[in-house]
């Protein structure tokens, strides 16, 4: 199966909204927002917009994009029907930065922000979970779909702040280590996850070892989870939030989730249902 990029950032986008839009959410409880609300409103809304043109443009024509719903038990549907309460929640959420007498706004934005996204982030994964694909076939797929949004979540957070003014934070220091622990266990996974790929189908161990396919894969493992955690282990050392070092650590990561879900598509062989003509 041909990688779909516009399907890839797509997906990366509506996890990097939810991500940091959590995030955010969870480290306010405890103290004082650095990131102001409407930012994170702005940019949650901004990234799925923007994830929804790139889904459009996957599926082409407009009548083959609504077609694609048709379905109402289909979690392709359900992810339809699950981004419009999202949005409205993180609209709530940045409009209740401005209305202090209307606290229930920010509340009610908060709590749906949470709820949704999880959800989301959770029927946009099973959308991928398919057992007609052996690659896909496996909750693997699903426990990635969320370490890659907590991933994005931290490592996109801890590079907003610099630009707010806050360069360094005992909070997040301690996002920052998360932030490798989540990196270490997406190693492991990952690991796991190419054995996994060449046991299952031999069309897919023939795509692993395509030259290219090795050059993406060894570039999520050095960019997109080696580097970011040495730029982690170097922050954690300084004690210093640097916006040049922490920005490049979530690029870094980025870049190379999007290899590996590029990667991810093209080694979704589906199940062989009727044999080659040379094999009758």
């Amino acid at each position: 199966m041909r990688a779909q990029y516009p399907l890839v950032f797509s997906t990366l986008l509506i996890r990097l909204a939810v991500g940091v839009a959590i995030v955010h959410i969870l480290t306010s409880l405890g103290s004082d927002t650095i990131v102001p609300d409407w930012f994170i409103a702005i940019l949650g809304i901004g990234s799925i917009g923007t994830g929804i043109v790139l889904s459009m443009m996957h599926l082409g024509r407009p009548k083959r994009f609504l077609n694609s719903f048709a379905n109402p038990k289909s979690m392709l549907t359900l992810e339809a029907y699950f981004i419009p309460p999202l949005l409205v929640c993180m609209a709530f959420l940045g409009a209740g930065y401005f209305f202090d007498q209307m606290a229930w706004l920010n509340v009610v934005g908060k709590i749906g922000t949470v709820v949704f996204g999880v959800i989301l982030i959770f029927v946009t994964a099973k959308v991928y979970h398919l057992k007609a694909r052996p690659t896909w076939a496996t909750p693997l797929v699903v426990y990635e779909f969320f370490l890659s949004t907590i991933c994005l979540g931290l490592l996109g957070y801890v590079g907003l702040v610099p630009f707010f003014g806050q360069m360094v934070g005992t909070g997040l220091l301690y996002l920052t280590g998360f932030a490798m622990i989540v990196l270490a266990v997406e190693f492991i996974i990952t690991i796991y996850y190419r054995y996994y790929i060449q046991s299952v189908s031999q069309t897919a161990a023939e795509v692993l070892r395509d030259s290219s396919a090795k050059v993406q894969f060894y570039s999520w493992i050095g960019l997109g989870l080696v580097l970011p955690f040495a730029l982690c282990t170097i922050t954690l050392i300084t004690k210093n939030i640097n916006g040049a070092l922490v920005l490049a650590c979530f690029l870094s990561f980025f870049l190379g989730a999007l290899l590996w879900r590029a990667l991810f598509f093209e080694t979704s062989t589906p199940l062989k249902i009727t044999p080659d003509i040379a094999e009758i």
